[in-house]
């Protein structure tokens, strides 16, 4: 959770600058893509601890959507994940186990439910539009010839 929050934090503050022509964008850009480094390494690690009990199960599937959240490439399957996350959340992402442990595994899960709600708040696909995008990918005009040299 602490690494979500980090990344979360982090893609926040790119919001806040305007964009490549703000001078700490690259700093923010940088910042975040360390953040989330940090998060997928965290993630991959949390993936291989192995469920020895059984109120660990709901806390591999909560790793296992904010991993498939951070590794979403389209915004449909991004906000997808996050909408089967709510309908499923009584099922899947709370123990239902009694007890003390039981219990606390629940408020975690019910923490990084509003993680996740704070990481899907962000406009991380929508940053850039597919116009916008289609227009960075393709050459533009030679600078040398606008100025008329």
């Amino acid at each position: 959770m602490p690494a979500l929050a980090a990344y979360t934090v982090a893609e926040r503050d790119l919001e806040d600058v305007a964009g490549g022509y703000d001078p700490a964008y690259l700093q923010y850009e940088a910042e975040a893509d360390e953040a989330r480094e940090a998060l997928t390494t965290t993630l991959i690690e949390n993936l291989w601890v192995s469920i020895s009990l059984p109120t660990d199960r709901p806390l591999r599937r909560m790793v296992m959507l904010i991993d498939a959240l951070v590794r979403a490439e389209d915004v449909s399957t991004f906000k997808g994940l996050h909408r089967n996350m709510h309908h499923s959340f009584s099922r899947h992402f709370q123990s239902q186990d009694v007890g003390r442990l039981a219990q606390s595994v629940n408020v975690v899960l019910v923490d990084a439910g509003q993680m996740v709600d704070a990481l899907v708040a962000l406009p991380i696909f929508e940053r850039w539009s597919d116009e916008e995008l289609a227009i960075f990918h393709k050459p533009g005009p030679d600078p040398l010839d606008l100025i008329g040299v």
